[in-house]
């Protein structure tokens, strides 16, 4: 039997005879269907073999293409949920109406609980609040309860709404381009999915 190496060189496989051939590539024992590093030839014992168009392959990258997809909408919901923001009118030091845009982090979360634990307990009656933009406004009893209610609406939209969006697209996507159309964007609006 005629032993030969196989190289992919741009896009194509070329065979090397070790003995004929003027360049001598080593020559290597390739186990019976051992596959490339983008595991779109195997070696069938004699050649490798394009399988990149088999129904096989093309469900196993979409199904690792979906995998990394539904990663990303995970890792971006945790994102949105801890890096955005709610938008709350109160009143500042002068008796005067604000608006406020309040980051959704965790630490701002635990503040507005532990005020609430603090006017629950009588210990205050008003707390004064420096939004990111550094407008100040008053926290009273009823605004503790309102900003941790809308934190929780926040956090709900995204988890029951928006996160289920995304999965969905990603879970009924059939191609990898369809899959890479699909842009991860937690501060749009989304239709409702129903589970």
């Amino acid at each position: 039997m005629k032993k030969y190496v196989e190289q992919l060189i741009d896009g194509r496989i070329i065979q090397y005879d070790t003995i004929q051939f003027e360049k001598k590539l080593p020559l290597v024992d390739v186990p019976k269907d051992y596959k490339d590093n983008e595991n779109k030839y195997i070696f069938d014992g004699l050649k490798f073999n394009d399988i990149s168009q088999t129904p096989d392959y093309i469900t196993d990258q979409l199904t690792s293409a979906k995998t990394v997809k539904l990663t990303e909408v995970n890792t971006k919901a945790y994102d949105y949920e801890d890096n955005g923001s709610i938008s709350y009118t109160g009143i500042n030091a002068d008796g005067n109406s604000v608006t406020v845009q309040i980051e959704t982090s965790d630490k701002n979360i635990g503040k507005i609980n532990g005020l609430i634990n603090m006017f629950n307990a009588e210990k205050i009656t008003q707390y004064i609040w420096s939004a990111k933009d550094d407008t100040q406004f008053i926290i009273k009893k009823d605004d503790a309860y309102n900003l941790s209610g809308l934190f929780a609406e926040f956090s709900s939209k995204i988890w029951i709404e928006k996160q289920p969006y995304f999965k969905n697209l990603v879970e009924k996507a059939t191609t990898i381009d369809e899959l890479n159309t699909i842009g991860v964007d937690y501060s749009l609006d989304v239709p409702t999915v129903s589970l």
